[in-house]
């Protein structure tokens, strides 16, 4: 570009529009429509949002900033050690394309942008569209909620509660299981999370805190049951690390569930 004409720099609105643009991208990406290309990155994106400011400062005819501090960008070496398959290509798009689109910038600026930066996530592809199975890691982690039981949890806590019953080949009246429910609620001594997935719930733990002889507080894990269809998926897991969380909130030792 000439002089006289603005570069893509410029009319994104300089330094403060590409941080701008930046960090609703990085925003975006905890959408769940983003949540493979998410799990690449760390737990914090300070450090990418910094990196991406300063490659697209240079990218769009800005200050050369990136190269002057971390050298060349090549980058599709610097992508290799990273699964990127095009699902994770086109999550990334899905999020610049939509920060683009957010952007106060001419539109003939937006289509020259969006069509170069489709051509660049096109060159970091290395690996092969995943298989179903690849999803569930992702998923486990991403997706799993885990959190007390509330009022809205009684019809499949009662299912899964059964089921566990059921596996001890335990029979009880449908009186017990409404007590356990109501002292599960009100927090009365025993305490009761659930692992759901959009709202379904998919595993349930039971736990109590009670003295010891050595210790001053045990926290005991009572009860753990998975729906056999979500076995696999790191439930369990989940439910029990929140349990350890609250037994070190409450300065008490865990006890494992024993069968």
């Amino acid at each position: 570009m000439s002089n006289d004409t603005p570069s893509h720099f410029d009319l994104l609105g300089g330094e403060p529009g590409i941080r701008t643009l930046v960090d609703r991208f990085y925003d975006l990406m905890d959408a769940p429509e983003a949540i493979h290309v998410r799990a690449l990155h760390a737990s914090s994106l300070k450090m990418s949002r910094e990196k991406l400011r300063l490659f697209m400062t240079g990218w769009t005819g800005g200050p050369p900033v990136y190269v002057e501090r971390y050298g060349h960008p090549r980058l599709r070496m610097r992508h290799l050690p990273f699964a990127i398959s095009p699902r994770e290509r086109t999550e990334w798009l899905w999020c610049m394309d939509q920060a683009l689109d957010e952007h106060d910038v001419p539109e003939e600026t937006r289509t020259f942008l969006r069509e170069r930066l489709h051509a660049l996530a096109d060159q970091m592809v290395n690996q092969p569209a995943p298989t179903a199975a690849d999803v569930l890691p992702v998923l486990q982690t991403r997706l799993l909620r885990v959190a007390p039981l509330t009022p809205d949890d009684h019809d499949r806590w009662h299912v899964l509660a059964r089921g566990y019953k059921t596996f001890y080949e335990t029979v009880l009246p449908d009186a017990d299981y409404d007590t356990a429910w109501a002292r599960l609620l009100a927090r009365d001594h025993v305490y009761g999370i659930g692992a759901s997935i959009d709202g379904e719930l998919l595993g349930i733990a039971h736990y109590l805190y009670h003295t010891s002889t050595w210790t001053p507080t045990v926290c005991y894990l009572q009860d753990l049951f998975v729906d056999p269809a979500a076995r696999g998926m790191g439930v369990a897991r989940q439910l029990i690390e929140h349990v350890a969380t609250e037994a070190r909130a409450h300065q008490a030792t865990l006890l494992p569930l024993r069968s």
